[in-house]
């Protein structure tokens, strides 16, 4: 995951939630079946997405035993806000 791809997931979800919000949640579960999601959970979805960073940390900062020593592991970390996504 790069800042590039977090900018594409951005665009997409800011095009769906253009296009499928309008007509409701049936709209969108035509798009996402399975699931039940209304038009406030992708706005919810779109609003923590734009506070998510991408950053870069070490594997040895991680104590982690399952990748190489010194490996660049992308994490997205969100800014915290009162209402964070559960």
């Amino acid at each position: 995951m790069t800042p590039k791809h977090l900018a594409i997931l951005r665009a997409a979800l800011r095009y769906f939630e253009e296009e499928f919000g309008p007509h409701g949640g049936e709209a969108i579960a035509e798009e996402i079946p399975g699931t039940q999601v209304s038009p406030a959970d992708v706005r919810e979805v779109s609003e923590w997405l734009a506070r998510a960073d991408v950053q870069f940390v070490s594997s040895t900062e991680l104590n982690s035993s399952q990748n190489e020593s010194g490996t660049l592991i992308p994490v997205i970390s969100v800014a915290s806000t009162s209402d964070a996504l559960e």
